[in-house]
């Protein structure tokens, strides 16, 4: 929650576009991360990726079913 506004939990320094380590991954490292390993051919051929889950935000005062599943399918089709 700490990377996205509003900051519900007050922090001093809200984490950046890349996020922090006091919060999940950003939608926007996760990004910037698979355009990286496509273009830079510096990562060998990706045969499979393991998903750990935990995709939802914490927020859960904030959250519906349909807003789960719309982001379920934006994170898979990244």
């Amino acid at each position: 929650m700490c990377c996205r506004p509003p900051n519900p939990l007050g922090t001093r320094r809200p984490a950046g576009q890349f996020g922090d380590f006091r919060c999940d991954a950003p939608r926007n490292l996760l990004v910037n991360m698979l355009q990286f390993a496509a273009q830079s051919g510096q990562v060998p051929t990706i045969d499979y990726i393991l998903w750990t889950g935990d995709i939802p935000p914490h927020d859960v005062w904030e959250s519906s079913r349909t807003s789960y599943t719309d982001l379920m399918n934006d994170q898979v089709s990244t």
